[in-house]
């Protein structure tokens, strides 16, 4: 900021011109301090806002780390989920298998059981009971 030599005339002898001349000057010194404290204020609030614009770059990186390692612990149980669905699977599977074996070998003792021996025994005695 360049300023303009102040060439004061003694006290008593200011006249009309200088004081003009005096108060524009002043008013110039003036607009510029404020033009200063105002580009102060600005510099100030562009270091803060940046301030804030480097914590919430910090605060997106972690977020991210966060949001990976969550996706990977999302992963891994959906793959966990996946293997017992698969196991259940099978030993429902297995279930139903054994479950048609005992069926038919059930219908194969009760067929045996009814043509053997022993339930022709059965019925004789039965009909000697019912008709004697």
């Amino acid at each position: 900021m360049m300023l303009m030599p102040l060439h004061l005339p003694s006290r008593g002898s200011c006249g009309e011109e200088e004081k003009k001349e005096r108060n524009a000057i002043a008013k110039k010194v003036k607009r510029k301090a404020e033009a200063f404290r105002a580009l102060q204020e600005a510099q100030a609030e562009i270091e803060k806002v940046q301030a804030e614009i480097d914590c919430l770059m910090v605060a997106s990186v972690v977020q991210t780390i966060e949001v990976d390692y969550l996706r990977e612990a999302l992963w891994r149980k959906e793959e966990a989920s996946i293997g017992l669905n698969v196991a259940l699977t099978l030993s429902e599977d297995k279930r139903k298998k054994v479950e048609e074996e005992v069926g038919i070998e059930k219908e194969r003792a009760v067929e045996d059981f009814m043509s053997s021996k022993a339930m022709e025994d059965i019925k004789v005695a039965f009909a000697r009971e019912i008709f004697l």
